[in-house]
């Protein structure tokens, strides 16, 4: 396909080795996708060039006998899953591109191996997905950079920031050299023309793809449904979007109303956590619930963001038995481990990090994509612009906006800073 000049400057930008940090930027539909895997390519063209390797056999070569590392990440499972299946590459979360440290309930508590006095081996690192770094990771993967090794990141900066965080992707392309794709190459998709008008500021309209009902707030929950006896939202590949998990219509209230009109098995088993102000908070699953694993956990090799259902579980032993990404994994009440870096063994419950996922909210939604979204939009501090754009670009075939008591305008006009920290 031909390229545009911005698309051949960005591919110059990402291979130039002089380059220690280089970003690229553009909203969906612009071809990020295809310009970090052809700059991947021709990088390592490059290097098999330069120490006299052929390329295919280059190619079945381990990592480990290779002269020369380049290395594909994301901030979550589901984020380097979908690059990896778009570009064929190879790709990994960034905790474990850093080997964190397996993490306890208390998310500091997990160490990277990989840091300044113990540097990456490799010598290219491509971060896609990058608008979700925090500054904290970011800084983490910068620290732990070889010398003479360059990175390139990847992103869209009208997508939500990080959680109660200023947006290190967004200052990165005002310091560093960096490419802005405006060129936008599915204008005639109804999904992404939308998107480009929430960024514009302009209001959404119905089209092939996109249908948006204003309801009132009464009938909100009724809405969502009627709409779910028509499509699956029980399936994986279609996904109910909220701003928020709190509110009367954030994803916990949506979670319990679908799982109980839709999953007609009696029996469930309920979870209790004791969180650390000392509320008591309880989960109950049923066989066959959609399911969001909320952290990633290399005991179980079940990263953050992904989804699946409930096979069974265990009341005797607390055990719950998933399926996600196609394979069946026991989620036991315990695991007992051994943290390398600090050389303390603890055990923690994984079952922790499983939620209902009939509903998720915007930002566990990143990274991912499905067949069709429901984004059930009502008003509070985290219907925004960002939120609305990053919801709908979401969606690949339908996308339906549930807009409650007119939430759209008050959202398009409510814009995260994302230069500055809340």
């Amino acid at each position: 396909m031909h390229k545009t000049e911005e698309q051949e400057t960005a591919i110059s930008l990402c291979t130039d080795l002089a380059v220690k940090i280089a970003c690229v930027t553009g909203q969906a539909g612009t071809g990020k996708t295809t310009i970090l895997a052809d700059a991947y390519e021709e990088t390592f063209t490059t290097f098999c060039n330069q120490h006299h390797m052929d390329i295919e056999k280059a190619r079945n070569t381990p990592q480990d006998q290779m002269p020369f590392s380049i290395a594909l990440c994301a901030p979550t499972g589901r984020a380097a899953k979908r690059i990896e299946e778009a570009t064929g590459l190879s790709a990994k979360t960034i905790h474990r591109l850093l080997r964190f440290s397996v993490p306890k309930d208390d998310d500091d508590f997990g160490l990277p191996a990989h840091s300044k006095i113990n540097p990456m081996p490799y010598d290219v690192v491509y971060v896609d997905e990058a608008s979700m770094l925090t500054n904290e990771l970011r800084r983490q993967v910068i620290d732990a950079m070889k010398r003479g090794s360059v990175i390139r990141f990847f992103g869209d900066i009208n997508q939500l920031p990080p959680i109660g965080s200023s947006s290190p992707f967004a200052k990165d392309i005002e310091k560093f050299p960096s490419v802005r794709l405006t060129t936008n190459f599915r204008s005639t998709d109804g999904i992404i023309s939308l998107a480009d008008k929430i960024i514009r500021n302009r209001m959404p309209m119905n089209n092939d793809q996109v249908t948006i009902q204003r309801v009132t707030g009464s009938i909100g929950g009724s809405t969502v449904l009627k709409l779910a006896e028509k499509i699956d939202f029980t399936s994986v590949n279609n996904q109910i979007i909220c701003p928020t998990n709190t509110t009367t219509h954030g994803t916990t209230a949506i979670n319990r109303s679908i799982q109980q009109r839709f999953n007609l098995n009696k029996e469930k088993i309920t979870l209790y956590k004791k969180d650390k102000d000392g509320t008591l908070t309880t989960k109950s699953f049923k066989r066959d619930d959609k399911i969001l694993w909320t952290s990633n956990d290399y005991n179980l090799d079940i990263m953050n963001g992904t989804t699946g259902k409930v096979l069974d579980f265990d009341k005797e032993n607390g055990s719950i038995y998933i399926n996600v990404d196609n394979k069946d994994v026991e989620i036991p009440s315990q695991i007992e481990t051994f943290n390398t870096t600090t050389q303390e063994r603890y055990s923690y419950d994984p079952r922790n990090f499983l939620d209902l996922g009939y509903a998720i909210s915007t930002h566990k939604s990143q990274g991912s994509q499905f067949d069709i979204v429901a984004y059930v939009l009502s008003r509070s501090r985290a219907a925004t612009r960002q939120n609305v754009y990053t919801a709908v670009t979401r969606a690949k075939e339908k996308l339906f906006i549930i807009n409650i008591a007119g939430s759209l305008t008050f959202a398009l006009d409510n814009i995260v800073d994302i230069y500055n920290e809340k």
